[in-house]
């Protein structure tokens, strides 16, 4: 029908102006063969419940953070974005497409964003600015606006600490920093090994 020709033209539109990366291989991947962790699932959905707006679940390379991130994000009802971090890919390293990323997921799943998107001069402003103000711009002031949300969403990080260069974790800076002008039902998940400059900022 009419509506859902809109609803697809809409998500295209979006998706050619943000060209956000898909993780659809990398969440098949890592998901197939995992089993267990119940109890850290039931730990996470805990601290959800009390008014922590960002979760960091640390631990050592090699124990299977990856593999619980996408668990994850299969298993929870309220994750509305997923991104993940990989030091060996430098296009995944770039904030703006970090934020670009994250806002077209967000987009698909909360309608009053998306129309709020849509408004937008997206290319125009991932041209003129840099990634902390393109996140203030197209991600904290619209979910801002953004009202009748029920419970919890969430928004899932794995590698945070990946995004580290020259011993400084800009992105991880900024979410901190930026986290507060996020909606109180927007949460974040994020996995890293306990370094620095992911755990200090979010101290």
């Amino acid at each position: 029908d009419g509506t859902s020709l809109d609803l697809t033209g809409n998500i295209k539109s979006l998706e050619s102006s943000l060209n956000p990366i898909d993780f659809n291989d990398e969440l098949i991947f890592f998901t197939k063969d995992f089993v267990g962790r119940d109890w850290l699932l039931e730990h996470i959905n805990g601290m959800l419940k009390r008014d922590h707006q960002v979760i960091l679940v640390t631990g050592g390379p090699g124990i299977g953070k990856t593999s619980f991130s996408t668990f994850l994000y299969q298993r929870m009802p309220d994750v509305i974005g997923y991104y993940m971090f990989r030091r060996d890919d430098n296009d995944k390293l770039i904030f703006k497409t970090f934020v670009s990323t994250i806002a077209f997921q967000i987009s698909t799943q909360i309608p009053e964003y998306r129309d709020f998107l849509l408004k937008l001069n997206l290319k125009q402003l991932k041209e003129q600015y840099d990634g902390p103000t393109l996140f203030k711009k197209i991600i904290s002031e619209p979910l801002s606006k953004v009202s009748n949300i029920t419970g919890n969403k969430i928004l899932i990080i794995d590698g945070l600490d990946e995004a580290e260069r020259d011993n400084r974790n800009v992105i991880a800076g900024t979410i901190a920093m930026l986290v507060s002008s996020l909606p109180k039902w927007f949460r974040i998940i994020a996995f890293t090994r306990p370094v620095d400059s992911v755990t200090v900022p979010f101290r």
